[in-house]
């Protein structure tokens, strides 16, 4: 059986937070790309053109601008779950540490 080790608990919550912020610039990227991506053939389709030219309208901005918007919305929302689950661990460390009678993680216990 493996002996219990915080460390590994500590670089667990901060592997969490990493990935939360890379999920929050992730899906606002996809967003990004997808608002663009809809608005570029948008444009040309709502202005009676049928064939795909390089200008674009104000319903390409407006459905980039949403797109990164709502992007970025979902990634802050998955993001913030990672972190609520990194900050429980944290507290469980946290608990342990100030329980426990010696030192956890190489964090000494408070004296009252």
């Amino acid at each position: 059986m493996a002996d219990y080790d915080p460390a590994i608990l500590r670089k667990f919550a901060q592997k969490m937070y990493s990935r939360a912020k890379s999920i929050i610039a992730t899906w606002t990227l996809l967003g990004f790309l997808v608002g663009g991506g809809a608005g570029f053939f948008l444009s040309g389709s709502l202005g009676g053109q049928r064939s795909v030219s390089l200008e674009v309208g104000p319903v390409f901005w407006v459905l980039l601008i949403i797109g990164a918007l709502v992007g970025f919305l979902i990634g802050f929302e998955k993001a913030f779950w990672l972190k609520l689950e990194a900050q429980k661990v944290l507290c469980a460390l946290q608990t342990e540490v100030n329980t426990r009678g010696s030192s956890v993680g190489g964090v000494p216990k408070a004296s009252s």
